[in-house]
């Protein structure tokens, strides 16, 4: 789950040019035009450009980055007297640069989505992997000192797909732009490294239930309550992990799956279908979704994320599985809707407690010790925009439409928050990379049938 992020104490070129081609819009989407969508959306849009910019290192934040990280994005906007600011004002999240990038580029500003680019390329690890996060005002981590970080699969896909994304926009203006520009060859370089990290990852047993998922990379923080001063506190694992999340393999399948079209290498589109097939088996009949994975021991990991709909739905329109697609958002309507001052929005869990451990749980919510997520009102900006981005997907464009536009009371000097109830350890109010490049890429797919067609399309 995404939110987890917030730990406020961890410190064939032709090929995809033909391809890229293809309608899924029908003639009423296709015809859609600025003209058509409402002033304040646009010029949130713009808005929200402008202050992803601004979030470029340096900026007026971190005026100083170490140089390795020079052009890494700033995740969150954190006012000066918040508690927090120490531990999170500096921190980069690979995952945040990676959809910053991909927000760029469909907007054409591809300087600034090279600048972005560019400083993954400089901290791409030797295996292919990247840290979850980095600091931008000091080195850690790094292959010395990363004690305490974590690799996530999900985030290192999402890092294959934006250089794979921006090749492909750049690709159908000039389909000779790989080989005439070296930036570009260096961009695919990333690529393929990364995705050599992704099928090093690949679970490759028939008898294993992950049999051709990916798994989640390494290092876990578990949050549990202190026996000495009965307060909570992170537990870093410093292992290999095995569980396979559901969310990290749709990410890794479109990257796989893109790449293949640029490059034409078979082990790419292999890799990817073996995914496909591995996710399809986490479909949940009798919920209209997919579950969150499978552990390492082989048993399912159950839970019923928001992104088990969402991004599932997407996933499931572009193999062609559109009546589970639909379901996925019926599903999104029944259980993950909610309310914040009269604003609709989508929560990110629904039966599960807010807190997996029961003794955290039972201390943040005395009142309510099993206390569950549809008992919360929260709006989870960045996940909400993803299901409008999945109605878009279903060619739906009046419910994608007014999703985003409920969105527009929660950006803050054009930057979007990321949730509008604090979780400790889990989701802030504070404006945030994440959500506010979503509602770029969001605006984008329905403003632009190419872009819907390059953006996790058939």
């Amino acid at each position: 789950m995404k939110g987890r992020r917030y730990n406020i104490f961890i410190a064939g070129t032709a090929v995809f040019f033909m391809l890229a081609t293809i309608n899924l819009f029908s003639q009423e989407i296709a015809g859609q035009s600025d003209t058509m969508i409402d002033e304040d959306i646009l010029q949130a849009e713009k808005d929200a450009v402008l202050w992803l910019k601004a979030m470029i290192t340096p900026n007026e934040i971190v005026q100083n980055p170490v140089p390795l990280r020079r052009r890494f994005m700033l995740s969150y906007h954190i006012p000066k007297d918040d508690p927090v600011y120490p531990y999170i004002y500096s921190r980069s999240f690979i995952y945040d640069n990676a959809l910053g990038a991909i927000a760029f580029t469909m907007v054409g500003e591809y300087r600034y989505a090279e600048r972005v680019l560019g400083a993954m390329q400089r901290n791409i690890r030797k295996d292919g992997s990247f840290f979850f996060t980095y600091n931008t005002n000091n080195i850690w981590p790094n292959e010395d000192d990363h004690e305490g970080a974590m690799v996530r699969t999900g985030a290192i896909a999402w890092a294959g797909y934006a250089a794979t994304f921006y090749l492909g926009v750049r690709l159908q203006e000039n389909e000779h732009f790989i080989k005439e520009d070296h930036l570009a060859q260096n961009f695919l370089a990333m690529a393929e490294k990364i995705a050599g990290f992704m099928l090093r990852n690949q679970v490759q047993d028939p008898k294993d239930k992950r049999y051709g998922l990916v798994t989640g990379g390494w290092g876990m923080y578990t949050l549990i309550l202190q026996n000495e001063t009965g307060e909570p506190a992170e537990v870093y694992t410093d292992s290999q992990v095995t569980w396979i999340s559901m969310e990290h393999n749709i990410d890794s399948y479109f990257f796989l799956r893109d790449l293949h079209r640029i490059t034409g290498k078979r082990e790419y589109i292999d890799s990817a279908q073996l995914i496909k097939g591995g996710l399809v088996r986490l479909w949940n009949e009798q919920d209209g979704q997919l579950v969150r994975g499978i552990k390492g021991d082989g048993k399912i990991d159950s839970a019923l994320p928001l992104d088990g709909a969402s991004w599932a739905s997407m996933f499931l329109s572009s193999i062609g599985e559109a009546e589970k697609a639909q379901r996925c958002l019926l599903t999104i309507q029944d259980k993950f809707s909610s309310y914040y001052e009269g604003i609709q929005g989508y929560r990110p869990y629904y039966a599960e407690t807010v807190y997996e451990d029961k003794m955290v749980n039972a201390h943040y919510f005395p009142e309510n010790p099993v206390k569950r997520w549809k008992d919360l009102e929260i709006i989870w900006v960045e996940g909400s925009l993803g299901v409008a981005a999945a109605y878009l997907k279903a060619v739906n464009l009046e419910e994608a439409y007014e999703i985003v536009k409920a969105m527009l009371p929660l950006h803050i000097d054009g930057g979007f928050r990321y949730a509008t109830q604090i979780v400790p350890y889990q989701f802030t109010v504070h404006p945030s990379v994440a959500s506010t490049a979503w509602f770029v890429i969001t605006v984008e797919i329905m403003k632009n049938n190419q872009i819907n067609t390059l953006f996790w399309g058939k």
